[in-house]
């Protein structure tokens, strides 16, 4: 399977991508459910324009902000009893997670990751994106029509605008995953970048220069389990909590002490909902402990990475890979490299001071 990094950035930062310093955000913002919102007098005063308001809801939709980064343990509900009342801990849908408040030290670069795959499987057709690409092509035509169509017609189309390529396997269907339209609001260039090991290679120099530990990879996408009773992730009525305050911070090996069957996670886990996000990262730990923003210069990047308008990357993609039309490819790939393994990166985190605040659900 190959595979294109790619990150959607303003133009105005061009000149930073190709001198290759890289502005990196600590995971708090990742986390903070004011970042995109504008307020409700810029509204009503004409302040926020029609545009910011657009953006604002972009933003919402493509639900990027997630206060679950940081998830460091998950341990069963049962387990819960130990350190909750009892009452309250009868309330509990799924299992109990910590979050480690020290992964707002980790400062992140996140990228789309573009797959195309080849296979004789069933695929899921892409139809917004496929539609996406005959109509820069010329045609008119929606996806619902597209979905409309008898597999004769389909078959028809795909031969007029995403021709066969004769290097590739006439026994195999070529499936290229293209971004979310939704994405297309947070900025007005794409970075891609088809190298990706000697950009990783890259990333790791720069950071054995600057100071601290690096991981790089895919994310890897979870479902929240109830294991003492698995049936109950089928029940949809909960509300999520997590402590908050002074009062809210605990001590997570002390939580955790004696509880069976804990699964660890780190900055390159997430949840199923944010899994079409198909995200790869590059997570690093400076030298200083702090949650400001910062700069990884790794050197020019100019010979690695093209710069694509927006409105262009679509094409440029299916340039790149002729004989593939968009489809969804959920292959994993769960490839982690840095200057230290994912669970030694894990465990230093952990290691930093061990608060956490507890995040669970009451339904």
């Amino acid at each position: 399977m190959k595979s294109i990094l790619i990150r959607y950035a303003d133009s105005q930062y061009a000149d930073s991508y190709r001198n290759g310093n890289l502005y990196m955000s600590s995971l708090s913002t990742f986390r903070d459910f004011k970042k995109g919102l504008i307020k409700y007098e810029d509204v009503i005063s004409g302040k926020a324009t029609k545009e910011d308001i657009e953006k604002a809801k972009a933003f919402r939709e493509m639900n990027q902000q997630d206060f679950q980064e940081g998830v460091s343990s998950q341990v069963p509900r049962e387990c819960a009893r130990k350190f909750l009342p009892h009452d309250f801990a009868d309330a509990l849908k799924f299992d109990v997670r910590f979050r480690l408040e020290a992964y707002d030290f980790c400062n992140l670069l996140c990228f789309f990751r573009v797959d195309c795959m080849d296979t004789k499987e069933k695929v899921l057709l892409d139809e917004d994106n496929i539609a996406n690409i005959i109509n820069s092509r010329g045609r008119s035509i929606s996806a619902e029509q597209i979905r409309g169509m008898s597999p004769e017609e389909f078959y028809q189309l795909l031969d007029t605008f995403f021709p066969l390529n004769p290097q590739l396997s006439s026994s195999q269907v070529h499936v290229i995953h293209l971004p979310d339209s939704r994405m297309d609001s947070f900025g007005d260039m794409a970075v891609l970048i088809e190298d990706e090991e000697e950009f990783i290679s890259r990333v790791i120099r720069a950071v054995r220069r600057q100071g601290g530990d690096v991981i790089t990879g895919d994310i890897r996408y979870h479902q929240i389990q109830d294991r003492s009773n698995p049936e109950g992730l089928q029940m949809s009525h909960h509300v999520s909590l997590i402590t908050s305050g002074d009062s809210g911070i605990f001590d997570m090996k002390e939580l955790t002490k004696g509880c069976p069957d804990i699964i660890w996670y780190g900055c390159l886990d997430k949840y199923t909902i944010f899994e079409n996000q198909k995200e790869w990262r590059v997570c690093w730990l400076p030298e200083e402990k702090n949650r400001e923003a910062k700069i990884l210069h790794v050197g020019c990047l100019d010979d690695i990475i093209e710069l694509v308008p927006r409105e262009k990357l679509r094409g440029r993609l299916m340039e790149m890979n002729p004989g593939y039309f968009p489809g969804y490819v959920s292959q994993p790939r769960m490839n982690f490299k840095g200057t230290m393994s994912y669970g030694q990166f894990r465990r230093k985190i952990e290691r930093i001071d061990g608060k956490c605040r507890m995040i669970m659900e009451i339904g």
